[in-house]
C-alpha cells in the first residue's frame, strides 16, 4: 500500500478518534456538571486570508474565539475557553456554563 495512503488513514483515525473524544467530554459535562454564572471576560479575534488560484480571489475569514470567567463552587475563580458561545455574544454579558470540579477549564454554555 502507498505510503500516503497509510499516512491519509491516520490522520483520519485520528481525527475521528479525537472527535469522539470530544463528543463524550461535552455530553458528560452536560449530564453532571455543575451550573455557574460567568462573564464574558474577551473575545479574541483571528483573520484568515484564502487566495483562489484559479481566479484570484481573496476570501477573508474572521474567527472569533469566547472565554468567560466564573467562580467554581469553592470559590476559586477560572478563565475558559467557551466552545459554543450565543450569537451576538460581548464582553461583559452574563451566560450560565456547566463545568465539572475536576476540570474546571472546560465548560459548556448552558442554552436557555
Amino acid at each position: 500500500m502507498d505510503s500516503n495512503v497509510l499516512i491519509i488513514i491516520g490522520i483520519v483515525v485520528v481525527v475521528v478518534v479525537v472527535a469522539i473524544v470530544s463528543f463524550i467530554s461535552m455530553n458528560k459535562i452536560k449530564k453532571n456538571g455543575l451550573v455557574a454564572e460567568a462573564t464574558v471576560s474577551r473575545v479574541d479575534k483571528e483573520t484568515r486570508s484564502t487566495v483562489h488560484d484559479e481566479t484570484g480571489m481573496v476570501d477573508v475569514d474572521t474567527y472569533e474565539t469566547f472565554y468567560v470567567k466564573y467562580k467554581t463552587e469553592s470559590g476559586e475563580e477560572i478563565e475558559a475557553k467557551l466552545p459554543n458561545p450565543a450569537m451576538h455574544q460581548a464582553v461583559g454579558d452574563t451566560v450560565k456554563i456547566k463545568y465539572l470540579p475536576e476540570k474546571p477549564s472546560k465548560v459548556v454554555r448552558v442554552k436557555e
